[in-house]
């Protein structure tokens, strides 16, 4: 893989998958993202993404303008668009706001959940459990995602569901290009998952609430002290 193409090879990958040529540019383009091949911090140049993708610049455009919604791009007038780079306190931040909105909403939620909600909850805990396993981010992802959110749309509250997929997309951004420098993390506690399942069948609320704050707050604290590791090795590296 050239240095100055990290996208060519993912884009030979991608072809025969995507409906449309803004879609197709997009999903690779996320994909550097969020594996590490497009670094935080670095030009996301639409000459020469469209050269690596073999496309016009024009879906390029629209792509990095879907990504910006997403979080993953950032852009300045006169210097482009660059890869979203998160810090600490970012990630903070969200933690903060995601125990907060979905404490709230797994609190609403637990009386109205029913039989067929609570089963396709344990078989979307089954699937993510074959996908850890597996070792498929990709789909381990989607299933993380649909699993939260199963949990709270009982609630019945339209914004906080807004709030809460805006504030957990974000957040996973950040673990996902984080993770991505990283040779080793464990993103998704299986065991707590199914806990936490648990107590919503015995309509427990206090030791849902708990745990879920919990499992959001040492996830974060985890993916710092990781991170604060690989940039003092880092910084040992460049002393050299």
């Amino acid at each position: 893989m050239e240095k100055n193409q990290p996208l060519r090879d993912v884009a030979l990958n991608f072809g025969d998958r995507i409906s449309s040529v803004t879609e197709y540019a997009t999903d690779v383009i996320r994909h550097g993202i969020l594996s590490g091949r497009l670094s935080p911090g670095s030009a996301l140049r639409q000459e020469d993404l469209a050269i690596q993708l073999s496309i016009s610049r024009v879906p390029v455009r629209e792509a990095l303008r879907v990504l910006q919604k997403e979080g993953l791009a950032n852009f300045q007038p006169r210097c482009g668009f660059t890869v979203t780079h998160f810090d600490m306190g970012d990630l903070l931040e969200l933690a903060e706001m995601r125990y907060s909105f979905e404490v709230l909403a797994l609190s609403k939620a637990i009386p109205h959940h029913t039989a067929a909600t609570l089963s396709a909850l344990d078989e979307c805990l089954f699937s993510l459990n074959i996908a850890e396993k597996a070792k498929q981010p990709d789909e381990r992802q989607k299933l993380h995602r649909q699993f939260h959110m199963s949990l709270y749309s009982p609630c019945g509250m339209k914004r906080l569901m807004s709030s809460i997929e805006t504030t957990f997309d974000l957040y996973d951004c950040f673990s996902r290009i984080g993770a991505s420098q990283l040779p080793i993390i464990q993103q998704y506690d299986i065991h707590e998952h199914g806990l936490l399942l648990g107590f919503m069948k015995d309509q427990n609320i206090e030791q849902a609430s708990a745990l879920l704050r919990k499992h959001i707050v040492d996830q974060a604290q985890m993916l710092i002290e990781e991170l604060q590791k690989l940039s003092t090795c880092q910084e040992k590296v460049a002393q050299c």
